[in-house]
């Protein structure tokens, strides 16, 4: 076999191993319904709506996308009391939350695409008065990857063939599980995250086996751990910490933090400024807004962008992407019933 046939080999198995990343996240928010299906509707609005679109830039020509999308209802069972003007609501210990979930990634020459669908049914606990949550989650998904065959002839250009054992076309049913622990709610800053300490656990494809290398284009078992933190501060400035640590037969971790300022104007109340580092040699930087409509019932937008720039010699990065950018947002309803203090006693019982 000639030098130029193994060098090729070499460059072809080097492709296969970088479009085999898993998937992971830096706008932790917006992809929360992936990092945990137990995070579903733990929020304050009764529903949300939330998208991501991710793409990474493997090499100068190899690059693929992922995109991400949720929908979340929560059923609550609190019972409201009126008597003689007076409003009395019995806070619910328990109540129930959907979330339909959808994950696609798209690739250059269909080497890793895929698409996973899902419908997470989550119980949430409440303590007395609702200070701290327990939540359990359980998503069934139906997994599915297109077929890749590889043709016979051998060339040295890795756009049109390819000498990589090819495997058939995949379809199957799985599940992902979470438990999340959400320690004294939030007031004042329970858009940004619901609870000032939030700790959680997730498995996804549970009943598939363990990958035990990169280079397995076939899904496994994957577990996440994540936890949060949310500091106030004063009453304009904010921020949260967070951390993710992934384990699929290797281990990937990222962690950094968001710095918060709200205001509250007439078409907006927060701006949102991040930086955070990932094991893969990356400093990840994001930023983005809210902005909402003029009448006090009405939708909020949320809004962010992320980078991630390379920390090593882009040559050195392998397997993992040079470059990556995700976009984000999330739809919501509000109801705006906040004073002129940026946490003032009306903005505390802020309701959705």
């Amino acid at each position: 076999m000639s030098k130029r046939l193994w060098v090729f080999i070499a460059f072809a198995l080097m492709m296969q191993v970088a479009l085999s990343q898993p998937s992971e996240y830096s706008l932790f928010r917006s992809a929360a319904s992936w990092l945990n299906p137990a995070l579903t509707g733990t929020g304050l609005e009764t529903w949300k709506l939330s998208g991501l679109m991710q793409s990474r830039s493997v090499n100068d020509t190899l690059s693929h996308s992922n995109q991400l999308w949720a929908v979340e209802y929560r059923f609550d069972f609190s019972r409201v009391k009126k008597s003689y003007g007076l409003v009395i609501e019995r806070r619910h210990p328990m109540s129930l939350a959907l979330g339909f979930f959808s994950e696609r990634r798209t690739s250059d020459y269909h080497w890793y695409p895929y698409h996973r669908l899902g419908l997470a049914l989550n119980a949430q606990v409440f303590s007395e008065g609702g200070l701290h949550l327990l939540a359990l989650s359980v998503r069934p998904v139906y997994y599915a990857a297109a077929a890749y065959t590889p043709v016979s002839s051998i060339s040295l250009s890795p756009f049109t063939d390819s000498i990589l054992p090819g495997h058939p076309r995949e379809r199957f049913f799985t599940a992902d599980a979470g438990v999340v622990l959400g320690l004294y709610k939030m007031d004042c800053w329970a858009d940004d995250q619901a609870y000032r300490w939030e700790l959680g656990m997730s498995v996804h494809n549970v009943t598939l086996e363990q990958q035990t290398q990169r280079p397995d284009v076939h899904p496994g078992r994957e577990y996440l751990f994540h936890a949060g933190s949310l500091i106030e501060l004063n009453k304009a400035w904010g921020c949260v910490a967070k951390g993710m640590y992934m384990h699929y037969g290797e281990s990937f971790y990222q962690g950094g933090i968001n710095l918060i300022y709200r205001r509250h104007m007439s078409l907006s109340d927060r701006w949102r400024v991040g930086m955070a580092y990932r094991s893969s040699r990356h400093l990840t930087l994001s930023g983005g807004f809210r902005i909402y409509g003029t009448s006090r019932h009405t939708l909020s937008a949320d809004l962010e962008l992320s980078h991630d720039f390379p920390l090593k010699e882009k040559n050195t990065l392998w397997p993992w992407h040079r470059q990556a950018w995700e976009i984000s947002l999330i739809i919501k309803p509000i109801k705006k019933c906040w004073g002129l203090d940026n946490c003032s006693g009306d903005y505390q019982f802020e309701t959705y």
